[in-house]
């Protein structure tokens, strides 16, 4: 999404030009021509003597350059993702080789003001002139067994399992981004109807929907209570 706001310097320009114009008037005037005033004698009158400047000055070629510096300078707003970062905690009450989400990533939002300069219609510069976070990101954090025994455990259609993420979305489609169909509490259980890749089509409390693959912890491991 970008929002854009302009603000045109060939103002500033025009008066410089405008000057530029008056200065060399005047020294085209004295450059142009040379007079000399004299009395031809005793006070009988007065000669003017007009020479012609060799190198005469083209004032519309100069004018020309001087309005094709024109310059014109446009703020930019681009809205953007922050991904969140995902860490990392072992946990010595779960078994080896149980990996599993107890808070599920969010990405944040922020705009970046991109100041971008042109010069006759073509860009010259740009550049970040400042950041602002409108949506802080929520990192993701993974417990990672480290206790006794080894987990073996393969999710099977029929099963009672129980979720590990707080406040987990049961979601209408195998995707982060879709519509979420309620909130499921964690410790809370839940059966699976389907298996996909990265999710489970899940049942919980006459509701059905889609939760990742792992945010949930079989029956036969350790439940967590917090």
């Amino acid at each position: 999404m970008k929002k854009r706001e302009k603000n045109n310097i060939s103002e500033k320009n025009v008066e410089k030009s405008i000057l530029l114009f008056f200065a060399v008037f005047i020294m085209f005037v004295f450059s142009c021509t040379a007079w000399s005033v004299y009395d031809r004698a005793f006070g009988k009158g007065m000669e003017i003597v007009l020479y012609r400047n060799e190198n005469p000055i083209n004032l519309e070629k100069i004018l020309e350059e001087n309005i094709s510096l024109q310059m014109e300078e446009e703020l930019i707003i681009e809205e953007i993702d922050v991904e969140y970062i995902t860490t990392y905690v072992e946990n010595a009450a779960l078994p080896k080789g149980t990996i599993q989400v107890i808070h599920e990533g969010r990405d944040g939002r922020q705009n970046i003001f991109i100041l971008k300069k042109y010069k006759d219609g073509e860009i010259v510069s740009e550049e970040i002139v400042s950041e602002k976070i409108i949506k802080d990101a929520s990192n993701r954090v993974v417990e990672v067994g480290v206790g006794e025994g080894n987990n073996n455990y393969k999710a099977k259609v029929g099963d009672i399992v129980y979720v590990t993420a707080n406040n987990l979305p049961l979601r209408t489609k195998p995707d982060k981004n879709s519509e979420k169909v309620s909130t499921i509490l964690k410790d809370s259980d839940v059966k699976i109807l389907q298996i996909l890749d990265d999710w489970y089509f899940v049942e919980h409390r006459m509701k059905e929907g889609y939760i990742p693959s792992d945010c949930i912890t079989s029956i036969q491991n350790v439940r967590r209570r917090q």
